[in-house]
């Protein structure tokens, strides 16, 4: 593969549009985007002026084939994940698949072994392994500055008391609910910090009492710590994003990437400041001096970019690296939300990896 890589972006909805759409228009050097399925008419025809624009996954196919598409981008809603992936798989393309893969372990199981019959590549969209606040945590455990971990946190709260109207993830229905909607995000960062858990327990429930899930709580257990990674939708008061505790130090980091928010109000990844953390963010570090005093600290602030997941794996496609995320860890991912949602059922009894 040389060139531009032809893309078909499936799905022109929040995260098609305003992160895929985004990071694809503003690497345009490296991708070229020849098809967009959109269901409804909206905004792709103007951002995507080249670009065919169809409306349903047959048109989807046959545009994928006529116009030499080579990369197939799934965005569609969770709940077709799986079916659109394989089926472009079979079609002969790549694909990248937006979190959660899929619905299951089997759905993500039936989607690897799809890619392997073809021949092709099938990567999960693990952007927030770009964050800023998640490279900043890997720097601070590869400096060994906290000793031996012992306990390590993750949250991602949010404060919205009502459940949206007419939203599919709120309505209880496949793919809804928030621990496939963050889940993915805190899990697959968890993974690749600390490895495969012993067992996972979890409690996954509506606080609002709504139709989906609005909070979680995940306990992995590893051979001498745990990771406790948790979110809620009454999360006025939001605590730490990440707390990480050693026996020699503590780092704790407030805040969230920064990246979003500017891709949601239209702006293109790109200058001096982008995905740089706020100075009021930075994490903060204490550890031991010399003498055993404590000193405190604040780290080096973390700049995201979840373009580099995309060059990554363009780089792939071309033979020139490692694809940026891959199959097998879409099933760990898939594993580990499946274990919660079983030890949830039982109470949270703890259910082995």
């Amino acid at each position: 593969m040389s060139g531009k890589i032809r893309v078909l972006l499936a799905g022109y909805g929040l995260a098609g549009r305003f992160i895929h759409g985004a990071l694809l228009r503003a690497l345009s050097a490296d991708f070229e985007v020849a098809a967009v399925l959109e269901r409804t008419p909206g905004d792709a025809a103007a951002e995507f002026p080249a670009a065919r624009i169809v409306r349903d996954l047959d048109a989807a196919l046959a545009a994928a084939r006529e116009l030499g598409a080579e990369l197939a981008i799934v965005a569609t809603p969770t709940a077709l994940h799986a079916a659109h992936a394989r089926a472009f798989l079979e079609a002969g393309l790549h694909v990248l698949v937006d979190k959660p893969a899929g619905l299951d372990h089997a759905e993500v199981r039936a989607t690897a072994d799809a890619a392997a019959v073809a021949g092709r590549l099938f990567a999960p969209f693990h952007n927030r392994r770009h964050d800023s606040d998640f490279l900043s945590l890997r720097e601070v455990l590869a400096s060994g500055r906290l000793g031996r971990v012992v306990a390590f946190e993750a949250r991602w709260d949010r404060f919205r008391p009502a459940p949206k109207t007419g939203a599919w993830r709120e309505e209880g229905g496949p793919g809804s609910g928030v621990l496939l909607d963050l889940g993915p995000h805190l899990v697959d960062q968890t993974l690749l910090a600390f490895g495969t858990p012993r067992s996972v327990a979890a409690s996954v429930r509506s606080e609002r009492g709504g139709k989906s899930d609005d909070a979680f709580e995940l306990l992995l257990h590893y051979e001498e710590f745990e990771c406790r990674l948790g979110s809620s939708s009454l999360g006025a008061f939001p605590g730490a994003r990440f707390h990480l505790r050693g026996t020699a130090g503590s780092w704790l980091k407030r805040g969230i990437d920064p990246q979003e928010a500017p891709l949601r109000a239209g702006k293109l990844p790109g200058g001096a400041d982008w995905g740089l953390e706020a100075e009021n963010e930075r994490g903060e570090l204490i550890s031991l001096a010399a003498d055993g005093s404590p000193v405190f600290e604040r780290t080096e602030a973390g700049r995201g970019d979840w373009r580099r997941f995309y060059r990554e794996l363009g780089a792939a496609l071309r033979g020139e690296g490692e694809p940026p995320a891959t199959a097998e860890d879409a099933l760990r991912v898939a594993r580990v939300l499946d274990l919660a949602r079983g030890s949830s059922a039982r109470g949270g009894t703890p259910l082995e990896f």
